[in-house]
């Protein structure tokens, strides 16, 4: 299975998170997020291609705030 439709099947919100000095485009990443139901993006500053590596404190804030608007939601 592909990434499109991966992302055309899945039926929960997807978070995207991209770190804004990763060499790779963040182009492709928002491309993909299109075809997601309910897509979250979210960059990450000083972040390149291992954001939860790089800036961990960041992305457990991502994450938190994920589980926490899940909550909201049940």
């Amino acid at each position: 299975m592909d990434q499109i439709t991966w992302a055309t099947a899945v039926r929960c919100p997807i978070t995207f998170i991209h770190g804004m000095a990763d060499p790779r485009p963040v182009g492709p990443v928002v491309a993909l997020a299109a075809h997601a139901r309910a897509p979250r993006k979210r960059v990450v500053s000083d972040a390149g291609h291992l954001p939860w590596v790089e800036q961990p404190e960041r992305v457990r804030e991502i994450l938190a705030e994920i589980v926490a608007t899940a909550s909201h939601h049940d």
